[in-house]
């Protein structure tokens, strides 16, 4: 909330992109929204950590299959955002 009391949105994206520099040390720079995580140099193992660390953020189950070197960052802030739909609707 802002000193106004105006409720601050982020968006998912945004917050995979803090969790990839704050928790894992990758560059600000170095995060395009577009560029596959092989670009970023993002390996298999890295990607493994970070979905663990992103279910657990957004509360949700994330196959292994789902995301791979070869997405985006947006492609996983796409899948985040259906899982937290089928989520809520569900609930």
């Amino acid at each position: 909330m802002t000193a106004d009391g105006e409720l601050i949105t982020v968006s998912t994206y945004d917050r995979l992109a803090s969790i990839l520099v704050e928790n894992f040390k990758v560059p600000e720079k170095d995060i395009v929204r577009e560029t596959c995580f092989d670009d970023m140099g993002v390996d298999s193992l890295f990607l493994v950590e970070y979905l663990v660390v992103v279910e657990e953020k957004f509360g949700i189950n994330i196959e292994d299959e789902k995301i791979g070197p070869a997405d985006s960052l947006e492609q996983l802030s796409d899948l985040v955002d259906a899982r937290l739909a089928e989520a809520e609707r569900s609930a």
